[in-house]
């Protein structure tokens, strides 16, 4: 909302649409606009890292729930949608996880990338 003080009609529809939705429709207007320019800012940067770490938790939680279903004492067989679901949190931890892990990789690339940019142009201009 406080972005909506500062000007342009972008700006009042970025801010109405946060408020509508919680703080998400900004993230998502953020992600479509860096899609569509081919770049991703810091923000959703950070938001893979979290949503990496959220995986790894699920994928802890899964991994643990299909080892000890059936085999410990008192922890029933996975049957049905109940064994579905806990791979297909499995599957989706492992895919998760390799992706973030490439966007790290090619942002300190194209980080590095800027810098040498940089320091090139500074010195053709010295």
């Amino acid at each position: 909302a406080c972005a909506a003080l500062s000007g342009s009609a972008g700006q009042y529809f970025e801010a109405a649409l946060n408020l509508a939705t919680c703080g998400a429709g900004g993230s998502v207007l953020t992600g479509i606009n860096c899609f569509r320019l081919g770049c991703k800012v810091d923000s959703l940067l950070v938001h893979k890292l979290m949503e990496a770490v959220e995986s790894a938790v699920s994928l802890s939680v899964a991994a643990d729930a299909i080892i000890m279903a059936g085999n410990a004492m008192g922890y029933k067989q996975l049957n049905g949608t109940d064994a579905l679901l806990r791979w297909c949190s499995l599957g989706s931890s492992c895919v998760c996880l390799p992706l973030v892990g490439l966007d790290i990789a090619n942002h300190a690339i194209f980080r590095a990338g800027q810098k040498r940019l940089h320091l090139v142009q500074h010195v053709q201009h010295t």
